[in-house]
């Protein structure tokens, strides 16, 4: 349950505190110089923020420094206004310099192609885990951007089909839930169908993939591995070295309905408007992050309507129309980063 009067209401809002925390004291330690420099040697570029043209950052984070979300470091201008590291700079990551060349070239490689081959899984079934109610509605919008599409749902969704469909596609999504063996990496990974768990040690065994891009809507499916944080044993990587070019994973575990908005639109933004993933994401996030409910609501009811749309089908916009609505017309309940900053881009 996604609303503030979830029973784990006390543990998210000291989760949230913590992150406010952490957050803030990156920018002091590390963010907030690292912006003072760039912003000096970009002092005679000509960028809008309301553009496709702010400057790219691709941090290269090493050690446990992976495992802090960089982007959304923030100060203040003003209280309760927070200027995020984001704000400025469209930003992605990469494990080594070595590995954002290798990425770049598979970019290269597959950019000469139309990307019209899409992989989904749309929520295993059966699992011991919670249910994802908005899964289907995710799948769907992202689906209809695509002209080929195999969509492996609940009980199709076994990890033999998704590695058996994996060399035919050029993007995949998975919907779904994720896991992170903090102190055993190559175990976190990915449940799918029957409990069966598609690992970082089963990824990295594929090899001479072609894949544009992986999305892992799910939750920690961007943590690095604890044991040897240096070695940097993740999901991402172990996609990376498998052929893809960029991966978008996440820091935490996220919410089913906030994570399926930011999903659609970020698909959207780069199947339909031609914005460059990195760029695609960012957008996705500083429009969760900005809107208030009354505005998300009102965004959702004229595709509901019938305003022409290819982020998503009337019946979502209803479905993300009525949901919003639980948390009150006037709030801006979604601009804490639990909600959007989660998800981070991997290579290119």
């Amino acid at each position: 349950d996604w609303t503030a009067s979830s029973s784990n209401g006390k543990k998210r809002e000291l989760w949230l505190n913590k992150l406010d925390e952490v957050t803030g004291d990156l920018w002091q330690v590390v963010m907030g110089p690292i912006s003072t420099l760039l912003k000096a040697r970009l002092a005679n570029a000509i960028y809008s923020q309301q553009e496709n043209t702010v400057p790219q950052v691709i941090l290269l984070p090493t050690g446990l420094l992976s495992i802090l979300p960089l982007h959304v470091a923030y100060t203040y201008t003003e209280k309760p206004d927070r200027h995020y590291f984001i704000d400025d700079f469209a930003v992605s990551f990469a494990p080594s310099a070595r590995i954002l060349q290798h990425c770049r070239k598979q970019k290269d490689t597959i950019s000469a192609q139309n990307l019209d081959r899409l992989l989904a899984i749309d929520e295993p079934k059966p699992t011991t885990s919670g249910e994802l109610p908005n899964s289907r509605s995710e799948v769907a919008a992202i689906a209809d951007l695509f002209k080929n599409r195999m969509i492996l749902r609940n009980q199709e969704a076994t990890k033999s089909a998704v590695l058996d469909y994996l060399p035919q596609c050029q993007v995949v999504h998975f919907s779904c839930h994720g896991f992170s063996e903090w102190f055993d990496a190559l175990e976190s990974g990915l449940l799918m169908a029957n409990n069966e768990k598609l690992t970082v040690r089963d990824l990295y065994d594929q090899k001479g993939l072609d894949l544009r891009m992986v999305t892992l809507s799910a939750c920690e499916t961007g943590v690095v591995g604890q044991s040897l944080p240096d070695e940097v044993v993740m999901l991402p990587t172990a996609l990376i070295q498998a052929g893809c070019a960029g991966v978008v994973a996440s820091l935490w575990s996220v919410a089913d309905v906030s994570t399926a908005m930011l999903m659609a639109r970020f698909y959207d933004l780069w199947q339909s408007d031609g914005v460059e993933p990195v760029h695609a994401l960012r957008q996705a996030q500083m429009w969760m992050r900005n809107t208030t409910n009354r505005e998300k609501r009102l965004y959702y009811k004229e595709i509901w309507d019938g305003k022409p749309s290819t982020e998503v089908s009337k019946t979502t916009a209803r479905d993300f129309f009525y949901q919003i609505g639980k948390l009150g017309g006037q709030g801006h309940d979604l601009r804490h980063p639990f909600w959007w900053a989660a998800f981070y881009l991997t290579g290119v």
